[in-house]
């Protein structure tokens, strides 16, 4: 039965005698899994088929309506949730503004609401939700299902924080890497379509990559993969101990540059970071002695990573994203001509083609795949149960 879903779930308006040949069983077979699955309501039939000859068959189609998804970006001043259904298309987006302070628990709480006001919207009732999967900042112990390294977030590390969300609103939900995420996003929906070597660079109020290798995302030996935050590329301040922000971010994210802006003596920013960050680069177009000197530096530190990325990765394309990324890439001329004087084989560099949204369709597209057609049918059967007690 999972084969017959899966292949309708590629192939819709396929016949049973069409399916009976792709997959190799028999008719019988397929036309028990068949009822089954229009029974639940997962497929329906849709009228008779195109074939030349014989007798019409009937067409059948899977309902991408019969449950629904949701992808969550979760940042250090903003929560992204999608609502989304299970062909992937996006029915909803709901973004709301935190304060830094947040905490962990807090912020999965603004998830729940974020997600109960989208469904409302949709009118569409909460045990329809079948999956959710959130992004988080730093690197995801899947051993524990635990967080590590997010230095910006508060009461976050070494905490469980989907239990309530699964007792509440989904008895499906997953956590992971957010710049991985983004990677997906963007090889799904974005600039990255197409390819199977690929770079998805976040710049914001840390920084990471999320790495595309042979049209796999990696996550190295302890899910840190991509950490470029830790990476040195140039310059660097001393360090004689580790510590949890990396040296990297440290001189290269937005909150270095609004950092280094006001002690330069700049004038007054708007309150959010990445508004604040874009008067800084529109105040150097006007030539703001201040903004000048702390852009320069941030668009050498951005070529020389771009450029160490290309030369160790070879990828076919590196997107840049992320709340500093529009900013960035108002100079891609000048990273572009150093990716081909400096790398043999350069990359195309490209905007976020999702834009702000590349994290929450990355994580719609990780919950489609987590679920399955296995995924859908278990559902289907815990529902059977349900209604049959």
């Amino acid at each position: 039965m999972t084969a017959v879903l899966a292949a309708l779930m590629r192939e819709d308006g396929t016949s049973r005698a069409a399916l009976s040949r792709m997959l190799g069983l028999s008719k019988p077979t397929v036309s028990q899994a068949v009822g089954r699955l229009i029974g639940w309501g997962l497929i329906r039939e849709e009228g008779p088929g195109d074939n030349p000859v014989g007798k019409k068959a009937t067409r059948l189609a899977f309902n991408r309506r019969w449950a629904f998804v949701a992808g969550v970006d979760i940042g250090n001043f903003m929560v992204r949730t999608g609502l989304f259904d299970l062909a992937g298309e996006r029915l909803g987006l709901r973004q709301t503004r935190i304060h830094d302070a947040a905490s962990g628990p807090a912020l999965f709480g603004q998830v729940e609401r974020d997600l109960t006001a989208l469904l409302g919207q949709a009118s569409i009732r909460a045990e329809r939700m079948a999956a959710v999967t959130i992004g988080v900042p730093g690197v995801r112990d899947e051993n524990l299902g635990l967080n590590r390294l997010a230095p910006f977030m508060t009461d976050w590390e070494d905490q469980d924080l989907t239990r309530g969300l699964e007792e509440r609103v989904c008895s499906r939900v997953t956590v992971a890497n957010n710049v991985n995420l983004g990677m997906t996003g963007e090889r799904w929906l974005g600039n990255a379509r197409g390819a199977r070597n690929a770079v998805y660079l976040e710049f914001g109020i840390g920084v990471g990559a999320g790495i595309l290798v042979d049209g796999r995302v990696i996550s190295g030996s302890t899910g840190a993969a991509g950490e470029i935050a830790y990476a040195l590329f140039g310059e660097a301040p001393r360090r004689d101990v580790f510590e949890p922000l990396g040296a990297f971010e440290q001189i290269l994210s937005t909150r270095s540059i609004l950092g280094e802006y006001r002690r330069a003596g700049g004038g007054p920013l708007p309150a959010d970071p990445a508004e604040a960050v874009a008067r800084v680069f529109a105040l150097r177009e006007d030539g703001d002695p201040a903004a000048v000197a702390v852009t320069e530096r941030a668009l050498k530190l951005t070529c020389r990573a771009l450029v160490s990325l290309a030369a160790i990765l070879n990828p076919e394309v590196i997107i840049v994203g992320g709340g500093m990324g529009p900013c960035l890439m108002a100079h891609a001329r000048r990273f572009e001509d150093a990716l081909a004087r400096y790398t043999p084989y350069p990359p195309a560099l490209r905007p976020a083609g999702c834009g702000s949204a590349a994290v929450v369709c990355g994580a719609a597209r990780h919950a489609l795949d987590d679920l399955g057609a296995s995924g859908l049918i278990a559902l289907a059967e815990r529902r059977e149960s349900i209604r049959t007690k």
